[in-house]
């Protein structure tokens, strides 16, 4: 696509309204300037452009057009015109291939700081389709070119979502390297709501590479800046993250203890977050060793998720199989696995499939299943491929190696030696 300039603009508007360069002649402009104005042999003002405009919307008028555009628009430079019209076609779900027609006429005309906003929705694009690996992509396209323009504004929200990406691919590491950088900038910025999400994704980071002392001062953080009335969700969350920290650090009654507390202290609980609080009292309870209070919260959990949160249904139909498989009761909990699993795929949750797959592996080796040990292990392989995870991969085909070693599979025992070599 080609845009004009104010003479082009002025010929192309003339033409369309059948308008000759005699009709725009008056006491202050003979035709002679007119004509000069659409060959680019004079400039055009913005009295001038604002006095032609009145000639092109009465005869506009005349016609039962309605022509929509200011003075500002005749005047637009061919540069100008190329951004308002991909900033226009910005929106906030956008297609490959507008994208690709946007950017390439940010490239032609040395837009570099509207190229990086098209990245930018590109990407967020992504991440709500919860394609995570090209969510990164365009996110790590976007840092780079407002990084080199004068437009800080999104720097600290691009490095928190580059941290997002990273913490749904379950590379917590690399999510909690991004997640500091955005906290940084954040705080250069005076970017208070980055700020607050760094802060608590830190924390999750943390919480999942096992740091939880490292965890629960960030938590607090977020915590005194969070007012519970007004953000009753977050400030759940947040306390429901301590008392997860404190739960693996083997303070479950500490736990439970904040999770009660929410439930009575908060009036205002959104179902989902009623769900979520059931759920972890739920898992809590079965590290006690009591089963029917378990159960009781984990079927409170099932029912508010079948309703109003299916997206995390996955979570409570697995962890409850747990409740079962420590009854040994396999057959009630590889069901409830496999409802799971249906859920976890249909959400693309990486985290909860690789979970049943493992409960899945440990049931069927207890019940001497080889079949469907290696099966299972093969669906663990498939995510950690996917999510370059070689530590996890190098373990997975050591057990495979020895699993199939000891039941005297010596080609297959060879094949995965062979694969664990390779990485």
């Amino acid at each position: 696509m080609e845009f004009s300039n104010s003479a082009q603009r002025l010929k192309k508007l003339r033409i369309q309204l059948n308008m000759k360069q005699q009709d725009f002649q008056d006491d202050d402009m003979t035709s002679s300037y007119y004509s000069m104005l659409e060959n680019n042999k004079r400039n055009l003002g913005f009295d001038t452009a604002s006095k032609i405009l009145v000639k092109f919307k009465k005869k506009a008028g005349q016609l039962g057009i309605d022509l929509d555009i200011d003075a500002n628009y005749l005047m637009m430079t061919p540069i100008e015109e190329a951004r308002n019209y991909c900033l226009g076609n910005l929106e906030e779900q956008i297609n490959k291939e507008k994208s690709i027609e946007l950017i390439d006429i940010t490239r032609r005309y040395e837009l570099e700081e509207v190229e990086a906003e098209i990245y930018k929705t590109l990407a967020d694009t992504n991440y709500n389709n919860r394609d995570y690996h090209n969510a990164f992509l365009n996110y790590s396209v976007s840092v780079d070119l407002f990084k080199n323009s004068t437009n800080i504004n999104y720097i600290s929200y691009l490095y928190n979502r580059l941290g997002m990406c990273k913490f749904s691919m379950l590379e917590y590491s690399d999510s909690a390297m991004y997640f500091n950088r955005a906290l940084y900038y954040s705080r250069i910025y005076d970017d208070k709501v980055t700020t607050n999400h760094s802060t608590y994704n830190i924390a999750k980071c943390y919480k999942k590479l096992k740091r939880y002392d490292e965890a629960i001062p960030y938590i607090d953080a977020f915590i005194s800046e969070c007012n519970q009335s007004e953000r009753a969700d977050d400030y759940i969350y947040a306390q429901s993250l301590k008392a997860n920290c404190l739960d693996e650090m083997g303070n479950i009654d500490d736990a439970i203890l904040i999770y009660n507390e929410l439930l009575l202290k908060i009036p205002e609980i959104t179902a989902h977050s009623k769900a979520y609080v059931y759920n972890n009292l739920g898992s809590l309870y079965l590290k006690k060793d009591e089963h029917i209070e378990s159960l009781n919260y984990f079927n409170k959990s099932q029912r508010i998720r079948s309703k109003v949160d299916k997206i995390n249904l996955s979570h409570t139909l697995i962890d409850k199989s747990e409740v079962y498989i420590k009854q040994k009761l396999y057959d009630e909990a590889i069901m409830l696995i496999n409802l799971g699993i249906d859920m976890a795929n249909i959400y693309n949750d990486n985290e909860y499939l690789l979970r049943a797959y493992y409960l899945l592996v440990n049931i069927y080796t207890l019940n001497e299943d080889f079949g469907n040990v290696e099966e299972n292990y093969n669906n663990i392989i498939s995510i950690l491929k996917d999510k370059k995870d070689n530590n996890s991969l190098l373990k997975i085909y050591m057990n495979l190696m020895e699993f199939n070693f000891e039941r005297n599979n010596y080609n297959k025992a060879y094949e995965y030696l062979k694969l664990s070599q390779n990485i």
